[in-house]
């Protein structure tokens, strides 16, 4: 049920992440926090870490972000303080990590609260999947980002499916696809008439680009990868292409907040993760008109429809893999990309996703019989 008429002052809502460091988690952050409607909601992020590498984006975009660290007993203390100090009127947590802490906060600061799981805990998270279903009760309602997500919910996590909805990521459908490939490439510095494929990821186990790189090795050599991305295994990635014989064949890009020029240069898009929920990189893929090939991970497969998209390989599969990149021909290409891109202009907008959060923040804070308000300082920050 939405609220007749705005409060007369904006709820401010805290949106709570592990941190503002470069991820696809953080730049739905951003979209969600850019979008929401400012006459109804105030948002203010709040990171349960120091990394703040995204944090001049943020601030670019005027909104105010703050810090709460601490030992893990003390969090969901100092983070309680904290809303009741920032008159925080409703706080949605990101993962259920960050829930772990944010629920009883809220609870104890007497303001309801939802959080979204982007992607499920994964086996080493165990101690947290077993207390997921009781501190998901105290959550007006659970968030998963892709349909698969929400059963492994229900089904593995024991959570209640009358609680579990899906809202789907989205993004500024706008920024894609503009740029003229060659303009994109000399930009770049990569070569005009290469088959370039690429990815844009973070350089992390869970990624397993390793699998990319060896699946190249067993491909036509006129075929090149472009890896944008960082993180602590850039360089055993690079010694391992240097090792397959694949040096002058695979560029790193390191990390770049130009990702839609990144994806105008590219004739398609890969990613090989291990565990994902409904990954940006992939909607962004599609949203610049690119065929996919990804692993059968998490909501990838709701993401990307074999033969008309892209192409989905089960998860460590190379020789799979290899096949896969090797369809990628330039007709084919060109066909599943514009049928992507359609798919992304029909489900995954920033719009779409915006709107959707609104309208369960809404039904939240009517079931609590609560409105908030307020206004806090900028870049604050709770320590030991």
């Amino acid at each position: 049920m939405a609220m007749s008429s705005p409060p007369s002052k904006p709820v401010r809502v805290a949106l709570v992440s592990h941190s503002l460091g470069w991820g696809g988690l953080e730049r739905v952050l951003l979209d969600l926090a850019r979008g929401l409607d400012r006459a109804r909601f105030e948002p203010v992020c709040v990171s349960l870490t120091d990394d703040q590498a995204m944090g001049g984006v943020f601030d670019e975009a005027g909104i105010e972000r703050h810090v709460v660290v601490g030992r893990p007993v003390e969090v969901a203390l100092r983070l309680r303080r904290w809303l009741r100090c920032q008159r925080i009127g409703l706080l949605h947590a990101h993962n259920f990590g960050r829930y772990f802490h944010g629920g009883p906060a809220a609870l104890l600061a007497g303001i309801p609260s939802l959080y979204t799981e982007h992607s499920n805990l994964r086996p080493e998270e165990r101690l947290l999947w077993r207390a997921q279903p009781a501190f998901s009760r105290l959550a007006s309602v659970v968030i998963a980002d892709a349909a698969g997500v929400r059963e492994v919910l229900i089904a593995e996590h024991g959570l209640a499916p009358e609680r579990v909805e899906v809202i789907y990521n989205g993004i500024d459908l706008a920024a894609y696809g503009v740029m003229p490939r060659a303009e994109a490439r000399a930009a770049l510095g990569l070569p005009a008439e290469a088959r370039l494929l690429g990815t844009v990821a973070r350089l992390v186990p869970i990624k397993h680009q390793a699998l990319m790189l060896q699946a190249l090795a067993r491909i036509r050599h006129s075929t090149h990868l472009v890896i944008a991305g960082d993180g602590p295994l850039r360089g055993e990635l690079e010694s391992l292409a240097a090792s397959l014989g694949l040096a002058g064949r695979v560029r790193f890009l390191g990390r770049r907040d130009d990702v839609p020029t990144v994806l105008a240069a590219l004739d398609g898009f890969v990613l090989t993760s291990l565990s994902e929920g409904l990954p940006i990189s992939v909607i962004e893929a599609m949203a610049a008109g690119l065929p996919v090939v990804a692993t059968a991970v998490g909501g990838l497969a709701e993401l990307v429809e074999s033969d008309r998209t892209g192409l989905l390989v089960p998860s460590g599969d190379v020789e799979a893999l290899a096949a896969a990149l090797n369809r990628l021909d330039a007709e084919t290409g060109a066909a599943w990309g514009q049928a992507g891109r359609a798919v992304a202009e029909a489900r995954y907008s920033r719009q779409a996703m915006v709107e959707a959060y609104q309208a369960v923040y809404e039904r939240c804070l009517t079931r609590a019989g609560t409105e908030g308000g307020g206004r806090g300082g900028r870049g604050t920050a709770v320590e030991g």
